[in-house]
């Protein structure tokens, strides 16, 4: 067993490409607003946009580091 977050910490920019390149394929489809508070509403059902998470890209990210 290994520490996932130091894994991702360590390839931070690999991962973070990861999490880029798959929300960039969704943004398209989700509508939202910005709040005072500079978060975001969320006005449409999203939940058919992530029904699994392919992790294949991210896992090896974190086995490199074995």
């Amino acid at each position: 067993m290994f520490p996932v977050s130091y894994a991702i910490l360590e390839r931070i920019s690999d991962y973070q490409e990861v999490l880029e390149d798959y929300s960039s394929q969704r943004l398209d489809l989700i509508d939202w607003e910005p709040t005072i508070s500079h978060n975001i509403n969320i006005l449409n059902d999203t939940i058919d946009l992530y029904p699994y998470f392919r992790s294949d890209t991210s896992g090896r990210i974190s086995l490199r580091m074995r």
